[in-house]
């Protein structure tokens, strides 16, 4: 018995134990493939990439540090002077207090996108800086 593949997508592949030799027929749909074509055609067929992980609604300060400084060069020191330019001063030591004092930062609170924009960081970015905050937390 050799292995072979049945293939009806890059994401829909089943391999089954076959002689080679014996009346087989595969399913409607799939095509019946020995090893070499198999792996012939995941080279020019890769499957899609996963879809990434949900954004989570919140994140600890202490590793959306480590996630900005990792994935964008963005340090603490960086982020308070960012907070100093707050031209209203109530919403400055607002800002400075989350910064400094909150257990866990939302996703979506309004200190969040200012930083962001202060940074010029996208939300795609800002989502994955919370994805990667989040997984070192696990």
């Amino acid at each position: 018995m050799n292995t072979f593949y049945l293939v009806k997508s890059a994401s829909e592949v089943s391999a089954i134990l076959w002689d080679g030799v014996s009346d087989y027929t595969p399913p409607e749909g799939w095509t019946l493939m020995d090893a070499a074509a198999f792996i012939a055609w995941q080279e020019q067929n890769p499957a899609p990439p996963p879809p990434p992980p949900p954004v989570p609604e919140s994140a600890s300060p202490a590793y959306l540090r480590i996630a900005l400084r990792r994935l964008h060069g963005i340090t603490p020191p960086m982020v308070s002077a960012k907070i100093e330019l707050i031209p209203d001063p109530q919403d400055r030591q607002d800002a400075d207090d989350l910064w400094e004092y909150a257990t866990s930062i939302r996703r979506n609170h309004p200190l969040v996108g200012s930083i962001a924009g202060a940074f010029d960081l996208s939300d795609a970015q800002v989502d994955e800086i919370f994805r990667v905050a989040d997984a070192q937390a696990a």
